[in-house]
C-alpha cells in the first residue's frame, strides 16, 4: 500500500504549514473559498496554532502520505454540540490525487471522530468542487445543509430587492 494517513507529529509541523499555505492559496480563488480559509484560520488561531492539533485532545491533525512522502493533511475537531465533529481542512497536493490519499485521510478522520464519541462528521465542500464532493459521496457523506450568501460589496445591505414579475 503506497498511500496512508497517520496522526501528525511535531516533526510534521513545518510540512503541515507548507501544505496549509498551498491549500489556502488555491482555495481562496474558488467560489466561497475565502470564507472557508478565514474560518480555518480563525479556528486554528483560537486553538493556539497548528501545534494544538498535533498535541491531541479534541483536535487532530493528520497527514496523508504517498510512498512515505507527506502530500496531504486533514485538520478536525470535536465541536461544542454533543456527539459532533467537523473537518476544518482536507487537502491533497494536486500531483498526488486520485491514488487514495484523500480517502485514507477521510477514513482516519472518521476513525478519530468515532474514538472521540462523535456520532457524525461534517466536512465542507465548496460549490462546484466536484472532486471533493465525489470523495465525500464515495464515503457515504450526504449534503444536509446548503448555505447561501449575498455579498454587500455590490450594493448596500438594505438595497431594495424587487421580485420578478
Amino acid at each position: 500500500m503506497d498511500e496512508a494517513a497517520r496522526r501528525a507529529g511535531p516533526e510534521d509541523l513545518a510540512r503541515l504549514g507548507e501544505l496549509v499555505a498551498e491549500a489556502a492559496g488555491t482555495t481562496r480563488s474558488l467560489r466561497g473559498g475565502s470564507g472557508l480559509v478565514a474560518a480555518f484560520d480563525e479556528a486554528v488561531s483560537d486553538a493556539g496554532g497548528l501545534g494544538a492539533y498535533v498535541t491531541g485532545g479534541r483536535r487532530v491533525a493528520l497527514v496523508g502520505t504517498y510512498h512515505d512522502h507527506v502530500v496531504g493533511f486533514a485538520v478536525a475537531e470535536t465541536t461544542d454540540a454533543p456527539g459532533s465533529a467537523r473537518v476544518l481542512g482536507l487537502w491533497v497536493e494536486p500531483g498526488a490525487r486520485e491514488v487514495g490519499v484523500g480517502s485514507a485521510l477521510l477514513q482516519a478522520t472518521m476513525s478519530w471522530a468515532a474514538e472521540h464519541e462523535a456520532l457524525g462528521l461534517d466536512v465542507p465542500a465548496l460549490p462546484g468542487d466536484r472532486h471533493t464532493k465525489n470523495l465525500l459521496e464515495r464515503s457515504s457523506f450526504r449534503a444536509r445543509l446548503v448555505v447561501l450568501h449575498r455579498s454587500f460589496e455590490q450594493g448596500a445591505p438594505n438595497e431594495a430587492f424587487s421580485a420578478p414579475r
